[in-house]
């Protein structure tokens, strides 16, 4: 199934064509998302709010991601990731098995999610069409068979229900 977030909601930035961005007033750090640094094998979603993404509710096309890393020591482990968006009507996670399927998403970045202190730009591969009135899911395959430790962490702040993710040493999530 996985764990539930009631704490955790990744301060993240999305580019797109006129420069959208979601950021938030960091208050505390996570190990778990968007890969998790304790385990080999991650699988993790976040869900943003149309507000969060684009307060107007226009249609824009998503070119970027950016996450804010933590700690002084640089991210290394991390490569082999994807990365997946998609629509959502809710805008909460309703329970610990109330995943987006992978196959109503689109595959928007394929490598190395490797991070050195503070905001790491990632182009996507395949840009996203995001509507402008639904809420955005993102989903970080971590397939690395390699982590760092807990140390290794991103900025973050509280959001109720906002995070899903699960993580195994020896098993691939996904």
């Amino acid at each position: 199934t996985g764990s539930f977030s009631t704490l955790t909601y990744l301060d993240c930035d999305v580019e797109d064509t006129v420069g959208t961005a979601i950021t938030g007033s960091s208050s505390v750090t996570t190990y778990y998302v968007p890969v998790n640094n304790l385990y080999k094998y991650s699988y993790n979603q976040m869900i943003y709010t149309a507000n969060e993404i684009n307060p107007a509710h226009t249609a824009t096309v998503i070119t970027a991601l950016a996450f804010q890393y933590n700690y002084a020591t640089a991210m290394t482990q991390k490569t082999n990731v994807k990365v997946y968006m998609a629509h959502r009507s809710d805008s909460i996670f309703n329970s610990t098995t109330d995943w987006t399927p992978i196959n109503n998403a689109t595959l928007v970045y394929e490598g190395p999610l490797n991070c050195s202190q503070g905001w790491n730009k990632f182009n996507l591969t395949n840009f996203f069409s995001y509507n402008g009135s639904d809420n955005l899911v993102i989903i970080v395959d971590d397939n690395s068979f390699a982590y760092n430790s807990s140390s290794y962490n991103f900025n973050a702040h509280t959001k109720t229900n906002s995070v899903l993710y699960k993580g195994h040493d020896t098993e691939n999530l996904d």
